[in-house]
């Protein structure tokens, strides 16, 4: 299953902890919330499959990443790039690097 998809008490019920525990864990070996971790992943997904996928739409694209909505997929979008999902594919985010993978 793809990280942006796990819960985090699915997870720990998995390895026989708790979800306070391996959430402890995971912060401190990533310096990141496991929720955190998830939406950022969530959000390169989102990236990465517009150009090596044929969607409708972008709110086809963000339904195929995880994103509940459209709206979701646009209020996180900004938050991770500064620039809603559109202008970003546009070409018009030549700065926004932040939280992309390569």
């Amino acid at each position: 299953m793809a990280p942006e998809k796990l819960k985090v008490s699915e997870l720990a019920k998995t390895h026989n902890i708790s979800s306070r525990h391996l959430e402890r864990k995971f912060r401190e070996y990533s310096g990141m919330p496991p929720k955190l971790y998830s939406r950022i992943a969530r959000f390169q997904r989102a990236v990465r499959s517009y150009g090596s996928t044929t969607h409708g739409s972008l709110t086809s694209l963000a339904l195929d990443c995880g994103y509940y909505d459209q709206s979701h997929f646009i209020h996180e979008f900004k938050t991770f790039s500064g620039y809603s999902p559109g202008q970003y594919f546009a070409g018009e985010a030549a700065e926004a690097t932040c939280f992309l993978d390569g």
